[in-house]
């Protein structure tokens, strides 16, 4: 077995770990509380006690996220520094930076890959866990303050403080105006199934059930100066500048205190689920399938793959005329989320049309640009 093949396998395997704990309804991940000089704080009963696990060398930090376990952390100072933990949190070594002064949020795209999202609306990628970034994006609006994306269907949304939402279907590369709300410190937005949410540092909870499009007042939190916000199994949990945490069961509309992680200065909230499960927390797909990456390519592609039991799934690649150019032989996956990596030879530049298709669920078909 090559070093190659090896290493996709191991990577499979993990995937496939993540999903079968993080399938399970209502599960809940571990909570941390990011403060501003560097300190983090972690929760494993929903906010209720904190404990404090590390001190990263940053007197900005701005936002942390999981990548494809739990233990896998990644972590952003506002000043461009990346950090990156291999121990749940406990110890962080610095893995890059970019030249960015005013980050905002890092999230963690389904394959892998880290997104930058800054306040002038500059969105940077990076393939090699954060040691360099290349810019992905501009978006035309300005004072950003978050970054989220759904599965299944991987919509990203940005949101700035006066309320805009914008969204991306490709992977963030390129943006479109959604819908806007009335309020003037909107601080995250956060997918939940199918709703959107947004909580803005008044306390103010907003939904969307139509894709950004429209919002509606779904709730309020007794304090003012909100600055993080989460998802955590089925429900949300909220924290204050001063470390105040609440949580809520029914969709943001009505909150309870859990504790408090006593800092006078909390930037942001996070939780160490990982990328590859995202915010699906119902029950799960029979077969979901991200969109491949990268995209445009030249002519090698990977995906996620998450299905809900053992099976056999067959791949093939259609050009635009419908011809089936290329096939991959059937392959046993277990339960759970698969990275899988595909060279399929074809003869030119063009549009594809990848069919992943199993005896679980109708087929599925994601579109990929092939450039020369």
């Amino acid at each position: 077995m090559n070093a190659r093949t090896d290493g996709r396998r191991r990577a499979a395997l993990a995937w496939a770990l993540a999903g079968l704990f993080f399938s399970q309804p209502g599960a809940a991940a571990t909570l941390f509380g990011l403060v501003n000089t560097g300190e983090l704080y972690r929760s494993t009963d929903n906010g209720m006690t904190w404990s404090a696990l590390a001190v990263l060398p940053v007197r900005d930090a701005a936002s942390l996220s999981a990548r494809f376990t739990t233990t896998d952390l990644f972590l952003a100072s506002r000043s461009g520094g990346i950090y990156r933990s291999e121990d749940a949190g406990e110890s962080w070594t610095a893995a890059g930076s970019l030249t960015a002064g005013d980050v905002e949020e890092l999230v963690v795209r389904p394959d892998g890959a880290i997104l930058v999202l800054t306040a002038r609306g500059a969105i940077y990628l990076s393939h090699d866990f954060g040691a360099t970034f290349a810019a992905l994006a501009s978006l035309a609006g300005s004072n950003f303050s978050s970054l989220a994306f759904t599965i299944p269907g991987e919509n990203y949304y940005s949101l700035t403080r006066t309320g805009e939402v914008y969204e991306s279907t490709d992977d963030g590369q390129t943006w479109t105006p959604k819908g806007i709300m009335a309020v003037s410190n909107a601080r995250r937005i956060r997918a939940v199934q199918s709703g959107l949410y947004v909580l803005t540092e008044s306390g103010d909870v907003l939904k969307s059930e139509d894709a950004a499009l429209s919002w509606t007042a779904v709730g309020a939190l007794s304090q003012v100066g909100m600055r993080g916000l989460v998802r955590n199994g089925s429900g949300l949990v909220a924290a204050s500048r001063e470390g105040h945490v609440a949580s809520s069961l029914d969709g943001g509309a009505s909150w309870a205190w859990q504790g408090s992680i006593d800092q006078l200065s909390l930037v942001a909230l996070a939780t160490d689920e990982p990328a590859a499960t995202g915010v699906e927390t119902g029950r799960p797909a029979s077969l979901f399938l991200s969109p491949p990456h990268p995209n445009p390519s030249q002519g090698s592609l990977s995906f996620v793959l998450r299905i809900e039991r053992e099976a056999d799934v067959r791949m093939s690649l259609y050009n635009v005329a419908g011809r089936r150019v290329a096939s991959r032989a059937a392959e046993r996956y277990g339960p759970g989320s698969h990275l899988v990596s595909w060279d399929p030879v074809v003869a030119g530049a063009g549009v594809y049309f990848m069919r992943v298709e199993s005896d679980l669920a109708p087929a599925t078909t994601r579109r990929w640009i092939v450039v020369r």
